[in-house]
């Protein structure tokens, strides 16, 4: 690959575009590196069918260039945007909720980025929602409205609005994503709203425009706490303009996520979540997290790798006799994993102590913020 990168047939990239050191998150580092990858292919791709325009070497570097300059845009409001995970880091920790607001596909980063906070942190499905204006109908998808399905299969604003909005109280955080200042208008009735009950009513825009003294004031009016992103320019790669207009939302696709991951780890740190930079409390739905689940156990109670392994499995079962689970299937302790909470923290505490499973539960009740019940295990 490295010869071939040298003869300019190939390109090696770094994906590291965001902070995943935090957590060991790979939705910060491998999830935004895809999305980035995907973008360019499938625009380029369009750009050639529909522009009939050549692909070469300078048209891909250009749109990672872009790429490159909207991270550094975003990071740039690094403390605006500790501003939003602050108020949302004290919403957990007051037992409240985040919930993202947006229209198209801003709304639709929102909704992903609450989607995978049950499986990365193990937090309840309550506690960080999306809500998408249009709802169903916006996203268009095969299987119609799904809203029957249950209260979290409710994301438009209309089922925020009939369900949520008399229960939303001062614990509570809302952002609002925005790809266009026109879209302050719809927002706006909300927002004050939910300003009336005291809870934290934040904003995420990208496409500010700076020049905009009008817009800017009645932005801040509406989002005293707000992030506005500037983008940065378009490739000039020959395009026409809905290809360019494609790629100017993609780019605020990947500011807003960019910006929601940030939010939702942050968060989730505040609340004790996260702990030497491991997320302590994540949820075994796959085969990949049982794994990881075992390797936590093993790293910070440094035991070997089949005491870490026979820690989970007494925390999976709530068993101290794990002899007849070890030839079991993964798949089996995956299916057991998604419908068990605390389990790292559990096998931590009796790999650790050598506690049994119901003893190291009742320490978490006694100590419910798992980051403090672990530390106060790993330094003795």
């Amino acid at each position: 690959m490295e010869r071939a990168t040298k003869d300019n047939k190939a390109f090696i990239l770094n994906p590291v575009v965001g902070p995943e050191p935090i957590t060991g998150s790979t939705r910060m580092k491998g999830g935004s590196a895809t999305k980035i990858l995907l973008d360019t292919i499938l625009l380029l791709a369009a750009q050639k069918a529909v522009d009939q325009c050549a692909i070469n070497e300078h048209t891909v570097r250009a749109f990672l260039r872009a790429y490159s300059q909207c991270v550094e845009s975003v990071y740039s409001k690094a403390a605006d945007i500790s501003c939003l995970v602050s108020n949302a880091g004290k919403s957990l920790q007051a037992s409240g909720h985040i919930y993202y607001f947006g229209a198209g596909t801003a709304g639709i980063m929102g909704c992903i980025d609450a989607s995978e906070c049950v499986p990365t942190y193990g937090s309840d499905p309550e506690d960080v929602r999306g809500f998408l204006r249009g709802g169903y109908d916006t996203l268009n998808n095969a299987d119609g409205c799904l809203a029957n399905l249950g209260p979290l299969y409710r994301l438009s604003w209309k089922d925020f609005c009939d369900n949520i909005l008399g229960h939303f109280s001062s614990s509570d955080s809302a952002i609002f994503l925005l790809s266009s200042p026109d879209e302050m208008e719809p927002c706006a009735d909300l927002a004050e709203k939910l300003k009336k009950t005291g809870g934290h009513v934040m904003a995420v825009l990208y496409n500010f425009q700076p020049n905009d003294a009008k817009m800017s004031a009645s932005f801040s009016t509406v989002f005293p706490q707000s992030v506005l992103l500037q983008m940065p320019p378009v490739p000039a790669t020959g395009g026409s303009a809905a290809v360019q207009a494609a790629v100017c939302r993609r780019l605020g696709e990947f500011a807003l996520k960019l910006v929601c991951n940030s939010v939702s780890t942050g968060a989730h740190i505040m609340v004790g979540k996260v702990f030497q930079n491991f997320m302590v409390d994540v949820q075994i739905r796959n085969n990949k997290l049982f794994y990881r689940a075992i390797r936590i156990v093993q790293h910070l109670s440094d035991c070997s790798d089949a005491a870490a392994t026979r820690a989970v499995l007494s925390a999976l079962y709530d068993t101290d006799d794990v002899t007849p689970l070890v030839d079991i299937n993964v798949s089996q302790h995956v299916d057991r994993g998604t419908k068990q909470e605390k389990v790292v923290p559990i096998a931590l505490l009796c790999a650790a102590l050598k506690m049994s499973p119901s003893q190291a539960r009742q320490q978490l009740t006694v100590t419910p913020v798992i980051r403090h019940a672990i530390s106060a295990v790993v330094t003795k």
